[in-house]
């Protein structure tokens, strides 16, 4: 069961189901993308956790892909752990940007980050809703990095594939245990499925409240009501604590717990003054997904023979999408395609139209701001 966007659950599930194979160097970017995650960093006495992409229990290359990163459960629980007993770390932050995840191992990850000896708070960026809203629920304070960022989606939801009149496939459970296999196509069996989400989904308000330190009724009432909501009405009902904005804005009024309180925007000479934790750990953030996001497209261009997009993609700041992932894969099956033709044909010669390895780490020099001995390129492995 997912606590996910809908349009990402889809996805992954339509994949898992086609049979797609992920190739090395597809798994070697995902790994590179995602192999961070959920690890503790330091940021002076700060301990960052960043939580990126589709949350799940074990490793998952589906949710890699179409989530924008994978993080797991056990990850975040160890890194909190370890920063809980660590006499270097004065306080906790969540790196978060992540439209959700599995239920399996929410429930326990939700109560290690609220069971923290230290201090927690949460800086989003982006998105987080769902499960993921649900993490960010559990620490002391939530900030948004901006305006635009992208919170709520609480809610559960089963879908199923059902054929009236043309079955595909039949469940038969045994007489004593009728509930096992209910009928999705009578109003009694729909019943019994929506009971069981209704429970789910009472131990997912209920976490929430308890973080936020409300009650269920006003999660259920004034957090969206399953919807998104973004940052400037998150901070209206209580949803978050603060917007790291570009420009300060007047203070804004926000109930939280049900109690009217002044919760303001902020910029980031504000943030810096007031939360200086968060401003170093939203600094050193950047500066991680600038390095995996630049060795990413390294990676792929080097792999599928397709540098000039890879030199192009970290020009313009592109990151990893899903449509660069399959102009790279594009690549791939044509450099292969003209790799097979050479063995056939020894005299066949391909001309090399792609730059030299030695003026393409030039180049990437001087779009990273450094010279053309390497210096201010972020590249890690």
């Amino acid at each position: 069961m997912w606590f996910v966007l809908d349009s990402i659950r889809q996805q992954i599930e339509k994949a898992m189901s086609s049979g797609m194979q992920f190739t090395a160097d597809e798994r070697e970017a995902i790994e590179v993308k995602s192999g961070s995650n959920g690890k503790l960093t330091l940021s002076g006495k700060s301990a960052v956790i960043p939580i990126e992409g589709v949350l799940t229990e074990k490793r998952d290359f589906f949710a890699a892909w179409f989530g924008g990163g994978n993080t797991t459960y056990p990850d975040i629980i160890s890194a909190i752990k370890e920063a809980d007993g660590s006499n270097d770390v004065e306080d906790i932050i969540l790196a978060i940007n992540s439209p959700g995840g599995n239920v399996n191992g929410l429930f326990p990850t939700m109560d290690a980050i609220r069971d923290a000896k230290k201090p927690v708070k949460a800086l989003v960026r982006n998105m987080a809703t769902s499960a993921a809203y649900g993490l960010a629920s559990q620490a002391d304070e939530i900030f948004a990095s901006n305006r635009g960022t992208q919170f709520g989606s609480v809610g559960v939801a089963f879908d199923t594939m059902v054929f009236d009149g043309d079955i595909k496939e039949i469940s038969i459970s045994n007489t004593k245990s009728p509930d096992k296999r209910p009928d999705l196509l009578t109003p009694e069996g729909q019943a019994k499925v929506r009971e069981y989400l209704d429970d789910i989904h009472d131990l997912f308000a209920g976490s929430i409240a308890k973080g936020r330190k409300t009650t269920v009724k006003k999660v259920n009432s004034d957090f969206g009501k399953g919807a998104i909501v973004l940052a400037e009405d998150a901070l209206k009902l209580g949803m978050i604590d603060g917007i790291q904005a570009v420009e300060a804005d007047k203070p804004k009024t926000a109930a939280k717990g049900g109690n009217k309180q002044e919760v303001r925007s902020m910029d980031l000479t504000k943030l810096k003054a007031e939360h200086p934790d968060v401003y170093a750990a939203a600094v050193e953030i950047g500066r991680k997904e600038e390095r995996d996001r630049v060795n990413a497209h390294l990676k792929l261009g080097t792999a599928s023979g397709d540098m000039s997009t890879a030199a192009k993609a970290i020009e313009e700041g592109e990151p990893l999408t899903q449509s660069l992932m399959a102009t790279y894969q594009a690549a791939a099956m044509n450099k292969n395609s003209v790799n097979e033709r050479e063995n056939e044909n020894e005299d066949l010669e391909v001309p090399n139209t792609e730059p030299g390895a030695s003026d393409f780490d030039k180049k990437i020099a001087v779009l990273m701001g450094g010279n053309d001995a390497g210096e201010g390129v972020w590249i890690d492995g």
